[in-house]
């Protein structure tokens, strides 16, 4: 693992893993997307959005670049 870090970047390419909907699904779950804003909801500079497709319990998992590095965590589907 880096002890580098960087923000993730704007259209940059992301991975969501996690065990969603563990009770219809057995193992490990990935999707993948890009980082459609830098911003939250209402403008929140703590969080950003994503195009992965985020399931009920992947709330906690890891938001993964590229690089393999941690960028963020899941903790809300709207």
């Amino acid at each position: 693992m880096s002890s580098k870090t960087a923000p993730a970047q704007l259209n940059s390419d992301v991975l969501v893993a996690g065990y969603p909907l563990s009770s219809v699904l057995d193992g490990l779950n990935v999707t993948r997307g890009v980082v459609s804003s830098l911003k939250g909801i209402r403008g929140d500079a703590f969080n950003m959005q994503i195009s992965a497709a985020v399931q009920a319990g992947n709330s906690g998992g890891p938001l993964i670049d590229s690089a393999g590095l941690v960028v963020g965590v899941v903790v809300a589907k709207l």
